[in-house]
């Protein structure tokens, strides 16, 4: 099956937004049973495949971020690592919103802390909030703030 072909660009946008919010959904959860977590997984990947087909860099960038932040969640550092470096060339190699550039530090200290890399996610980390502290709109500012603080930190000293 050729999925560009066979899905048009408004199916791909739709699924891409309805996989993304249920990925919103389950990590709401405070515990996730092996099922959600494959439901999570698959949602996150899902989401990232229909952006490839109709989203732009920003699109492309936050697929890759929640990739990054379901690895974390259910306690897999080397997807985290990977889709938040993939997350940061995106990125850097576009010209995208200062609220973006934040998370890129969030996303890397938070897959660094996943990985146990605790040194290295506290500096990622500080950067993220000085970064956090530069968003220019305060309701950009406000939603980075409160995703800085929601869990897993895995131990990780955020003071």
């Amino acid at each position: 099956m050729n999925a560009e072909e066979d899905i048009s660009s408004e199916q791909h946008r739709a699924i891409a937004v309805h996989t993304f919010n249920a990925c919103w959904k389950l990590m709401e959860s405070p515990t996730l049973t092996r099922d959600q977590e494959g439901d999570l997984l698959r949602n996150a990947y899902a989401s990232g495949f229909h952006w490839a087909f109709v989203g732009d860099a920003q699109n492309m960038a936050i697929a890759e971020w929640m990739m990054s932040r379901v690895g974390a969640v259910i306690g897999l550092p080397d997807q985290a690592l990977y889709h938040a470096e993939r997350y940061d060339e995106i990125v850097s190699d576009n010209d995208l919103a200062d609220w973006l550039k934040a998370f890129v530090f969030e996303s890397r200290s938070r897959a660094l802390a996943c990985a146990g890399r605790l040194s290295e996610a506290k500096t990622f980390y500080q950067k993220a909030v000085n970064s956090g502290r530069a968003i220019a709109q305060k309701e950009e500012r406000d939603i980075f703030e409160r995703d800085l603080h929601r869990e897993p930190w895995f131990g990780l000293d955020r003071t």
